[in-house]
């Protein structure tokens, strides 16, 4: 079976709620466009003031006061804007959480005990808890601050300089595509790091859960201090593996904080050299910093993104895994429930096998029992007295034959 992508997996889980998400969107939109108005309003007032030191006339104070009037509606109301949708965002993100959460939840108790028989329970419930926060994580960065604001910034910033000049728009956007395809290959190196740290992280779950379900035995034979040992040689482990991919990120940041700066450098020559040349407005000129700066100031949070979906994928990957188990029991449709007090119980014919290579439990197996009486299951060990029991209970269905109360 070819998976889905985990992320398009992660953005599904907002498919019932496309009307919340337009709403968000709308807000974070109508935010960026308050706050890019912002330079263009400066932009306007310094050329005013550099007409009135040059050709003289009349004091611009109302253009003064109607300009600082403006900037503080814009950025109250903007800011009115933003505080909105951060609360809505949070309250949506947190809500599919605890969905998917109920989601692996149900699916866990659900499972056929084969399935608990070989799983360890701390490492599962560890591997729930860290893939819901990653679903946080995913969607709270993707639809927060770090992805869908600067990308619709990008967009807006693009258009309006390559209307403006677009000699400015390439030295402002041109060490982009330098920045990701020297982090392409890195980037694929830290998601196969995380995905070992996952695991590592998963191994000192499970034995922490395991001595805690055990630490009365631990303690009888006096293992504390092996048993702790083991648990810092498990971490330390881990820790290496995570140091590893800590490295490769800060290369990535310093990386992106270097083409950054040579683009800011790159904005204040070619932008300068307009304004010595006549070419462009002194207004202009601190209207270019101003949108360079709205592009790379969330560019950053847009290259930090990347490394922190990249280790969060993995955590999404295992509970997903977990979320696509196959249900081996479960009710046919239409189902009758059963009356409390029953005739009988019936096996017939019944044959169960633990894996396709191992001999039956058991094997062709007929009895009726009926109501109130008493019956002793005999036998050696591994002879099957505790898979008829589990086969009673539906704990999993026989191979071949039928379990039967009452004839259903």
């Amino acid at each position: 079976m070819v998976r889905q992508n985990p992320i398009i997996r992660v953005l599904g889980l907002l498919k019932t709620r496309k009307k919340a998400v337009l709403f968000l969107f709308l807000l974070v939109f109508f935010s960026l466009i308050l706050d890019l108005s912002v330079p263009f309003i400066t932009q306007n007032l310094i050329d005013r003031f550099m007409a009135f030191f040059k050709n003289g006339g009349a004091a611009p104070v109302n253009i003064l006061v109607f300009s600082a009037v403006g900037i503080l509606a814009v950025t109250v109301f903007s800011r009115f804007l933003r505080s909105t949708y951060d609360y809505r965002l949070f309250m949506e993100v947190t809500q599919r959480e605890d969905a998917a959460r109920r989601a692996v939840l149900e699916k866990y108790y659900k499972l056929h005990v084969m399935f608990h028989h070989g799983a360890s329970s701390g490492q599962i419930i560890g591997r729930i808890e860290r893939g819901a926060s990653a679903i946080y994580t995913i969607l709270h960065d993707i639809l927060g601050q770090n992805f869908v604001p600067p990308v619709i910034i990008f967009v807006g910033v693009a258009a309006t300089l390559i209307y403006k000049d677009p000699l400015i728009a390439l030295t402002v956007f041109w060490p982009l595509p330098v920045y990701i395809a020297s982090i392409q290959r890195t980037m694929n190196r830290i998601y196969e790091i995380e995905r070992k740290v996952n695991e590592e992280f998963e191994a000192v779950s499970k034995e922490s859960y395991d001595i805690a379900a055990n630490i009365l035995t631990v303690k009888k034979f006096f293992q504390e201090k092996p048993e702790l040992d083991n648990q810092m040689k498990l971490l330390r482990k881990a820790r290496v593996t995570q140091y590893s991919a800590e490295r490769l990120w800060k290369i990535m940041e310093n990386l992106q904080t270097f083409l950054a700066t040579a683009g800011r450098i790159g904005v204040i020559i070619v932008g300068g050299m307009f304004v010595i040349n006549g070419r462009s407005t002194l207004g202009e000129f601190v209207l270019y910093i101003a949108l360079n700066n709205m592009v790379y100031v969330p560019t950053a949070n847009l290259a930090n993104i990347l490394p922190r979906l990249r280790r969060n994928l993995p955590r999404v990957e295992r509970l997903f895994a977990l979320l696509d188990e196959p249900v081996l029991v479960s009710d046919k449709p239409g189902a009758v429930p059963l009356p409390y007090h029953g005739q009988k119980i019936e096996f017939k014919q019944v044959t169960f096998c633990y894996g396709k290579e191992n001999r039956p439990a058991l094997k062709d197996v007929s009895v009726a029992i009926k109501a109130g009486e008493r019956v002793a299951l005999v036998g050696r060990s591994g002879s099957g007295k505790t898979t008829f029991v589990n086969l009673l209970l539906r704990s999993f269905d026989p191979e071949k034959g039928s379990v039967l109360i009452d004839g259903h």
